[in-house]
């Protein structure tokens, strides 16, 4: 979309701006979404962010009409203030909001190493206000003998009359009604807010903000008391003891061109916090400009009456100039003139409006050098649109007090007009945000915007959600290095959580949780873990069940898979029956019932028992078949169970039972052992209050099974209301969304990067982005940085949380140790076993 923007710089007719040299403004009230000085009063917004960063072009066109319609007529023939500050996410905010989430192992430090890597990358956070006049041109000034007699005349001893101060109230509810519908998404900015942004012009450091919903007298001198020296191109800004400890400039926007692409240049307030300068070490290091923009969008009226004088204006200049230069007028007269005539006609066939404008920018440093570097990034980065900063010389003091809220327009001369898209075209909201403010920070959100990602996963059952959650993409991207994560934090947060590792490079998990505390086993499918799965010690008994699966019926039915045809005639009346009787002796297990068929009367069964002895003694049947070693390391206790079944050959998809050799029948035999558990942890009315995680990394292993997708969708389907998680990890999204079931399910996606036209469609639509090429491009550049880095920095991904919000983020996790203890790679992998 091209902005049809006419740009035009205008003076005081004139030639004198008595704004320049008016007084700072003086508060009286400062309160809830409101300023009021002592000439006049205004309502603050804070705004919300649109995820532009994933709209394609289309979506972005929707999304200035939206705007322009909506936000330009409620704001029409109104003086608005916007203003993009920035303050950084710490550590200390995020522990405070922390604080009773967790409860197992050594908690403190998992979230102390959290706060540290917070306080390490220091995440901005953008702030964006919005001010709107209510009244310009009324005092709230006193006498003393008016403010003796406040108490009969109804004048407050903050000099603002109760009439005046609940007429302003009602404004502000309106207008945040009428702005909070749009896309915008604006609601009534905090006292806090709106103190910590005034307060933060004046101080050097951390600005003090009052504990009160209502800031007057003293409290606003205490706010507006720091100290702000003007030089010719800069502001020295004075510590507490009189010493200068910082410095700021504004930098005006004096010229913009006449037309401006969107998205694109047009675009100029979208991504602040990309531009960068380089340190004299070497480093790139962001800038972070600020901006205050004072605006107002004028009536259809004023709109064409400033577009014909300037075609007047343009048309005076042509034919002048016709007649003093050889009859040939400069082509930007010409063009001038064409635009201007252009946009009265769209302002008289489709309503287009003007918009003035006044844009500064403002960069901060702790030394002269600094800012002036800054301001260099900053003019270098817009002239590359073509757009004009100054550096404001001999102007600094008055464009600093531009920047409060309830000052004026105090040098108006540096302005432009453009039409109402060419101003909203800026996309000042733009930007990534996810709906999810709580539960654990599992990195950074990335694009314009940044932010903590965060994912309460033990939350989502109370919260009434579903409770299935897909991490999809190729191998090598850092999937399962996530879902090891959040599976930590759950068990961190007290619960139970179970890791189904097909691959057996998931051993580092557990020796995170060792590391903090937590209870942890690893059951790696082989001789050591003789009976670590028996369906008796890991199921209730026939006796104790409430309609579930039995360890009896559980066993009978591993032992008929495993007999195959060979037995088919037998197993089933032999195995039930010694399972049940060894059900009800003192110490059952699997590996009694074993022996009880292997010395059988008949010959026949003593055959089967004799037959599975020997698959006891192979490394995966001893697990489930074998005589217990100690403790039943799969327990329902909270704590982090990681089975590791690598080597498992599970039987070709849409293969039948008849025609299973016996490894088929072996792998069948030890999934389905895992499965019945699983399925009775989930369901089991003791434990319902007991936040669960059942974790599956290469889900299409699961799903290539006969009954593996009948498992996933009862576990999916069901997790609500037995508070248990199911955490999907695949490279194959496309199957995952022909299942109903599961597809429907999903809370929350995280998409790595996929290859195929056809997986990234199914990412697309699972990420709930944009359909076509624009949303393929995005999942395409996924993935980790260039080989040869210091740091593994896999975990780039796109993340759809459970408001549906969409956002680019970075998962990292707290520290190096970390990193390098759930490191998945074949050789970190290779290290960990050797050290073992």
């Amino acid at each position: 979309m091209i902005g049809k923007a006419f740009f035009d710089r205008y003076g005081s007719l004139i030639g004198l701006n008595p704004s320049r040299t008016a007084p700072p403004p003086v508060y009286r009230i400062i309160t809830d979404g409101l300023t009021v000085t002592s000439t006049g009063a205004e309502a603050w917004f804070a705004l919300g962010t649109s995820n532009a960063d994933v709209m394609d072009e289309d979506g972005i066109d929707r999304e200035i009409a939206q705007i322009v319609s909506n936000a330009g007529t409620v704001l029409k023939d109104k003086w608005c203030h916007l203003k993009i500050i920035w303050s950084w996410h710490s550590g200390a905010e995020y522990e405070s909001s922390m604080a009773d989430y967790y409860s197992a192992g050594d908690w403190r430090r998992w979230l102390a190493d959290r706060a540290e890597y917070i306080d390490e990358v220091r995440p901005p956070r953008r702030v964006l206000l919005l001010g709107v006049s209510l009244r310009d041109d009324h005092g709230h000034d006193t006498t003393e003998l008016e403010r003796f007699a406040a108490p009969l005349t109804g004048v407050e001893w903050h000099r603002v009359p109760k009439k005046d101060f609940l007429q302003y109230r009602a404004q502000v509810n309106k207008l945040a009604r009428q702005l909070g519908k749009t896309n915008l998404q604006a609601s009534i900015a905090p006292v806090e807010l709106l103190a910590w942004s005034i307060s933060r012009e004046q101080y050097d450091q951390a600005p003090p903000v009052p504990d009160s919903r209502l800031i007057t007298g003293g409290l606003v001198r205490e706010l507006t008391a720091g100290r702000i020296q003007p030089a010719p191109d800069h502001l020295k800004v004075f510590t507490p003891e009189g010493n200068v400890g910082s410095y700021r400039a504004v930098l005006p926007v004096a010229a913009f061109p006449q037309e401006i692409q969107v998205p694109g240049d047009g675009s100029w307030l979208w991504d602040l916090a990309s531009i960068t300068m380089t340190t004299d070490e070497g480093d790139e290091v962001a800038v972070m400009p600020e901006a205050s923009i004072r605006f107002q969008i004028m009536s259809k009226k004023e709109s064409k009456k400033l577009a014909e004088q300037a075609r007047t204006q343009a048309k005076e200049q042509r034919i002048s100039a016709a007649k003093h230069n050889a009859g040939e007028p400069s082509d930007e007269i010409t063009e001038t003139e064409d635009v201007a005539g252009q946009l009265t006609k769209e302002i008289n066939r489709a309503g287009t409006l003007l918009v003035r404008q006044h844009p500064r920018f403002i960069v901060r440093g702790s030394t002269v050098d600094e800012i002036r570097r800054k301001r260099d990034a900053v003019t270098s980065y817009f002239a590359d649109a073509s757009i004009t900063i100054t550096s404001g010389v001999d102007e600094q003091k008055e464009l600093y007090l531009e920047q409060f809220p309830g000052d004026r327009l105090r040098v108006e001369d540096l302005g432009t007009v453009t039409d109402g898209t060419g101003f909203f075209a800026s996309l000042f909201w733009g930007g990534s945000q996810l709906s999810e403010t709580r539960g654990p920070c599992l990195g950074v959100i990335k694009g314009a915007t940044s932010g903590l990602a965060r994912f309460d996963i033990t939350g989502l059952a109370t919260r009434g959600m579903s409770t299935t959650v897909g991490i999809f993409g190729n191998s090598g991207q850092g999937k399962t290095t996530l879902m090891e994560l959040l599976t930590l934090e759950a068990v961190f947060g007290g619960g139970w959580g179970l890791l189904w590792d097909w691959k057996g490079d998931t051993k580092g998990v557990s020796l995170v949780a060792a590391e903090y505390g937590l209870a942890s086993q690893v059951i790696r499918f082989g001789l050591e873990h003789s009976g670590a799965a028996d369906q008796f010690h890991i199921l209730p008994l026939g006796r104790n069940t409430d309609g579930g699966v039995s360890a009896e019926t559980a066993v009978a039915g591993l032992i008929v898979l495993l007999g195959g045809q060979q037995f088919r005639g037998i197993s089933e009346t032999a195995a039930l029956s010694a399972a049940q009787e060894v059900g009800a002796s003192r110490r059952p297990s699997t590996w009694r019932v074993v022996q009880l068929l292997a010395r059988h009367e008949d010959p026949d069964v003593r055959k089967l028992g004799e037959f599975l002895v020997d698959i006891a003694k192979t490394p995966m049947g001893a697990v489930i078949l074998g005589e217990p070693k100690g403790d039943a390391p799969l327990r329902p206790d909270p704590g982090l169970w990681v089975v590791q079944m690598p080597g498992l050959r599970p039987p070709r998809d849409g293969s039948t039972p008849d025609s299973w050799g016996m490894a088929d029948r072996l792998s069948m035999a030890a999934m389905r052992a895992i499965a019945t558990f699983l399925m009775h942890m989930s369901g089991a009315e003791e434990l319902r209050g007991l936040p669960k995680v059942i974790a599956i990394p290469e889900m299409h292993y699961q799903l290539a099974i006969p009954d593996g997708a009948f498992f996933l969708e009862d576990i999916a389907r069901t997790g609500r209301a037995l508070h248990t998680v199911l955490l999907l990890d695949s490279q194959d999204v496309s199957r995952t969304a022909e299942i109903s079931g599961l597809a429907e399910q999903l809370v929350a996606v995280f998409g790595f990067n996929a290859r195929t036209t056809k997986e990234q469609d199914a990412m697309t639509d699972t990420l709930n982005l944009p359909p076509g090429s624009w949303s393929r491009s995005l999942i395409a550049e996924l993935g980790p940085p260039v080989r040869g880095t210091d740091r593994n920095l896999k975990g780039d991904c796109y993340y759809r949380d459970m408001g549906r919000d969409v956002a680019h983020i970075q998962v990292d996790l707290p520290n190096e140790r970390v990193r390098e203890l759930l490191d998945t790679s074949p050789k970190a992998t290779a290290k960990r076993e050797d050290a073992a």
